[in-house]
């Protein structure tokens, strides 16, 4: 199963709270294609909701480059690690397209919600990325490769013509001719 760290306005009253904060305390960012959010060893005080475009998780590891996963529009991303102040952050969040994003501070958001409301945030915040963490290695480890761009076309297929075909083969950890076997029906 592609995971995703999802908010959408047709969800519950907490979920179109939160997307209505996000936009008041939010700043409007365009992000070009191939631009960093965010990079290794920096520490971030914000996270971001995806308005338009989609992004790749990228971590180096040993001089190589692994592509953890893909966000989406209507994806909030970011490092809750990095943003509670516990580690730096040891991955790259890259635009895999022009994008537009929803940029908001961790503080800003404290402020803007009553105390109650800011607990159940961090929780949620806290429980969707142990989530969507969890998945994703079950999935690299228990699904195979053609299996999981089946999930990902049944989940994003109107948003996959975005993603370059060498970040889809390296996050599923295939050749591009591989991938395009898959692709073709041919595996």
């Amino acid at each position: 199963m592609m995971p995703e760290f999802h908010i959408h306005r047709n969800h519950n009253k907490f979920s179109i709270d939160l997307l209505t904060a996000l936009h008041k305390i939010g700043k409007p960012r365009h992000v070009q294609r191939l631009e960093s959010v965010m990079t290794p060893d920096t520490t971030n005080d914000f996270f971001f909701y995806i308005n338009k475009g989609i992004f790749k998780t990228v971590r180096p590891i040993n001089d190589r480059e692994f592509i953890l996963g893909f966000t989406f529009p209507g994806d909030v991303d970011g490092d809750p690690a990095s943003l509670l102040g516990t580690s730096r952050t040891n991955f790259s969040i890259v635009a895999v397209a022009d994008a537009d994003i929803t940029v908001c501070r961790w503080q800003d958001l404290e402020q803007e919600m009553k105390k109650e409301k800011y607990l159940a945030t961090v929780n949620f915040f806290l429980a969707r990325y142990v989530t969507v963490l969890q998945n994703r290695l079950i999935d690299s480890l228990a699904i195979t490769a053609e299996d999981r761009y089946k999930q990902l076309v049944n989940t994003h297929v109107k948003h996959l013509n975005e993603i370059p075909v060498s970040d889809m083969a390296g996050y599923l950890g295939i050749t591009k001719q591989s991938l395009s076997r898959i692709r073709n029906g041919r595996f």
